[in-house]
């Protein structure tokens, strides 16, 4: 499986978790782009973290405004790419659809471990990063 099946992966799955929970606001595809684009920032953001720690930065954070706005803009591309610009999504949905349930139930537990891994490891670097005072 190519990275970018991977990413698709990702966003299937999450893409069926909200079409399971009927969202009333918005489609379960765009809150699935927004889940995604979640996991990018708790992929990014701790490395810039991580690198304010080991250079013993004194400030809270090192993120200027322009470091934000170009992370911010990193993920826009990377969605618009993904998503936005066609509906190739769509392929990647019908065609993970028909994986038996059983590779399926296996991704997923991939998946979610994967979300609470980030995750886990964007608190750790967030609170290592706040300096003592």
């Amino acid at each position: 499986m190519s990275f970018i099946e991977m990413y698709y992966y990702i966003f299937y799955k999450y893409y069926k978790l909200c079409k399971a929970l009927k969202p009333k606001l918005w489609t379960p595809d765009m809150i699935a782009v927004l889940l995604m684009m979640n996991l990018i920032i708790f992929l990014i953001l701790p490395i810039q973290f991580y690198l304010d720690i080991f250079s013993n930065a004194q400030t809270t954070s090192s993120l200027s405004l322009f470091r934000v706005a170009a992370v911010a803009i990193f993920i826009l591309l990377i969605q618009w790419l993904a998503f936005w610009r066609n509906d190739n999504w769509k392929l990647y949905i019908d065609k993970f659809d028909q994986w038996p349930s059983d590779k399926n139930e296996r991704g997923g537990l991939i998946v979610a471990g994967l979300t609470i891994l980030l995750f886990a490891n964007f608190i750790v670097s967030l609170i290592l990063d706040i300096p003592d005072k």
